[in-house]
């Protein structure tokens, strides 16, 4: 509802009137008009607090330009890049659990290439690699380099690949790389001895008891989630439902979430910054929230 209140004080007085609003009113209210602005198909935002989580939540917007489904605040969103720094925390698990440290090598990682191996890649760093500045280039140029096989040893073979060739621009310059932080999660599925995948669920899924998780993009067959759009060169938004990574590049940029489920990812975040996390230590999360430079 709403309230007046009048003050008067040494002969002057004023009015106001304030409204109490809804978390998800209040919200929306917040994400409309940004969703207007910029034009985009879909937005949702959500306020997270360290000690006391997720606030509030709001979506606005159509699942499809071409069609009226709206989106709700429990439809699946695919969060693209986003989870590079989800990648860095599940890994600074691993190195708070003792299986890896921030200071292993490429050529400590991965012995069996000592004889392709390029000099200027051997004491790369898993931090660099984190890091953007390990070297390597942003995308895979040709697509046949990981054949066939599990996820975990498509991953080794394209870290054989990656190795063999010169670095781009050089090792210790920042360079955007979809492969690097592959690699870095294939340096932990070998010092685990699990699935990248497997890790992600057992070190971060099921102790924050988030359920609203997928690999790839969320399911939209029925509308029943929002799809990938582009503006592809024009003005329009054109529909890309079935567009992103191939599943070898899972760690680097390929899920989907819930916007609870993502809240909770980035209030565990927080904490483990502060020093209150039960699976990722303070001085480890440090390292994945401050800019690596070398």
């Amino acid at each position: 509802g709403s309230v007046s209140i009048t003050a008067s004080t040494e002969g002057k007085s004023a009015a106001a009137t304030i409204k109490v609003d809804s978390r998800a009113n209040f919200l929306t209210a917040i994400v409309e008009p940004i969703r207007v602005t910029y034009d985009l198909p879909a937005l949702a935002v959500a306020i997270v607090t360290r000690s006391g989580g997720q606030f509030g939540k709001a979506a606005s917007g159509r699942r499809r330009m071409s069609q009226p489904n709206p989106v709700t605040n429990d439809d699946m969103w695919h969060i693209g890049s986003d989870l590079k720094a989800i990648t860095a925390h599940v890994v600074a698990s691993a190195v708070t659990d003792g299986k890896i440290s921030w200071t292993t090598t490429l050529q400590e990682a991965y012995p069996e290439l000592a004889g392709t191996m390029r000099a200027e890649y051997r004491t790369v760093t898993l931090k660099q690699l984190l890091g953007h500045i390990g070297g390597f280039a942003p995308n895979i140029e040709n697509p046949a380099i990981p054949g066939t096989g599990s996820l975990t040893s498509q991953r080794a073979k394209i870290a054989a690949w990656v190795t063999s060739v010169p670095a781009s621009p050089g090792v210790g310059q920042y360079n955007y790389s979809n492969i690097g932080f592959m690699v870095a999660a294939n340096m932990v599925e070998r010092a685990v001895g699990s699935p990248w995948e497997d890790i992600m669920q057992t070190k971060l899924l099921a102790p924050l008891g988030i359920t609203g998780f997928g690999w790839g993009v969320a399911p939209y067959a029925s509308n029943q989630n929002p799809i990938g759009h582009q503006r592809n060169g024009t003005s329009a938004w054109v529909e890309y439902p079935g567009s992103d990574n191939p599943p070898y590049l899972s760690a680097a940029g390929r899920s989907h979430w819930s916007i609870d489920g993502w809240s909770k990812v980035i209030q565990e975040i927080m904490k483990a910054d502060q020093g209150q996390s039960s699976i990722v230590s303070q001085a480890n999360a440090r390292v994945t929230t401050t800019s690596q430079s070398s």
